[in-house]
């Protein structure tokens, strides 16, 4: 071995004797950040070839560096140590699996240490915050996340809570973490181009959400985002989403060729989201002894985010509630009616994601398709579709999910 500052031909040790009282913190996180592909210093180059030969790893150096700690002033050592771990890992965020142990240990003395900064202390708990989250460990990161702050000192906190907002979707704010951490620091730029576009394309639906790899870990996570009140797959820990049409009992289609006197016509407005249509509004009229005699309307809170809001305002979404709450008010409101329907192979799947997002296995109600009926008992059309229908009798569709509704209510009322 050479010596890391002079060259110089070592038995032991990573530094001659010469050499040590020039060792400083920042040369201990220039030996542990080196870049073993470009090392921009001549002896560190050769170093690495050394190393590469006798069988070594490039990595050395972080334990190179880590050794150099013990140099430096003690009571300053082993925040060192702990920085120069993460330093290694300039493309990831925290310590290695190698380190971690030693960050779990000693962290609690660095936060009590005195001679430690306010952001280095930060920096602390933010490195053992993901080990939490790494670890799947959700009461611990409840504990520490309002710990954290952002600072102008160090960007791997940044990175610490961009991956806790990614990973319990909150993607708005994920994406506000990363643009903070663009504009103060001109390190890992690349790094954090990549992470921004990683979060949009979960945002967008081009990649799914996080989820951790195994049951019992999700059925934990998804508690955790139960608690905090987040839309996701399982809603809670002990149902389980009903993941397609299939899951469902049939739904009770209406055979009767008579008009019925009561029944409630409804719409519901969806949104694209990465080949599939998100509910995010439900709109009903009540009809009793064919006179309209109530109302219903409701947003959702989409439980995907929609790649573009164009058939609903954004606002009214992000505010709604979501789709369990709401839908089995609707169920209260039809009252057991017959739902009808104008084109329900349009509407079959959206109102089947509100039955599965509701943790329901099937809908209570019989299902009647307005265009059915009047292919049914009417020979008037060459081809029955909801533009036809419309056109034949003048009624407007309208532009909204109410009058969509109330539109097919006119058309009903043409055939008693």
């Amino acid at each position: 071995m050479k010596c890391l500052m002079c060259g110089k031909e070592l038995k032991e040790g990573v530094v001659c004797k010469t050499c040590q009282p020039k060792v400083t913190e920042n040369f201990c996180y220039e030996v542990a950040g080196c870049d073993v592909k470009d090392p921009g210093n001549e002896l560190w180059s050769e170093l690495i070839s050394d190393l590469t030969q006798k069988g070594g790893r490039p990595s050395d150096f972080k334990r190179y560096a880590i050794e150099l700690a013990n140099i430096i002033e003690s009571d300053r050592s082993i925040f060192v140590k702990i920085n120069c771990a993460n330093k290694y890992f300039p493309r990831t965020t925290g310590v290695d699996g190698q380190s971690e142990w030693f960050l779990m240990k000693k962290a609690d003395e660095c936060i009590n240490n005195s001679k430690l900064k306010k952001e280095e202390k930060n920096l602390v708990n933010a490195l053992v915050l993901y080990v939490h989250i790494k670890n799947y460990e959700w009461e611990k990161v409840d504990a520490l996340i309002e710990k954290i702050s952002l600072d102008d000192t160090y960007l791997e906190p940044y990175y610490v809570l961009w991956e806790y907002y990614k990973r319990i979707r909150n993607y708005d704010k994920a994406l506000e973490i990363l643009k903070k951490a663009k504009e103060k620091f001109d390190e890992n730029l690349e790094k954090t181009e990549e992470l921004l576009k990683e979060t949009e394309e979960r945002m967008s639906g081009v990649k799914k959400h996080w989820a951790p790899p195994n049951t019992r870990m999700k059925d934990e996570f998804f508690a955790y985002l139960d608690k905090l009140g987040i839309e996701h797959e399982t809603m809670n820990n002990s149902k389980k989403l009903k993941t397609s049409q299939k899951d469902l009992k049939p739904f009770n289609i209406y055979k009767n060729t008579d008009v019925p006197k009561d029944y409630v016509a409804f719409w519901i407005t969806s949104e694209f989201h990465f080949k599939t249509d998100i509910p995010v509004e439900l709109s009903a009229v009540k009809v009793v002894n064919g006179d309209v005699k109530e109302y219903f309307h409701q947003f959702f809170k989409p439980l995907e985010t929609p790649k573009a809001y164009k058939n609903v305002k954004k606002e009214d979404c992000e505010n709604a509630q979501p789709i369990r709450n709401v839908f089995p008010d609707f169920i209260k409101f039809s009252a057991g009616q017959v739902l009808v329907s104008l084109g329900f192979s349009e509407q079959k799947s959206s109102l089947g994601r509100l039955v599965r997002y509701s943790l329901m296995n099937e809908l209570p109600n019989t299902v009647l398709d307005v265009i059915q009926l009047f292919e049914d008992i009417s020979d008037d059309f060459e081809i029955y579709t909801r533009e036809s229908l419309l056109a034949k009798y003048k009624v407007k569709e309208g532009k909204n999910g109410e009058e969509k509704a109330m539109a097919t209510v006119k058309l009903i009322e043409k055939l008693r």
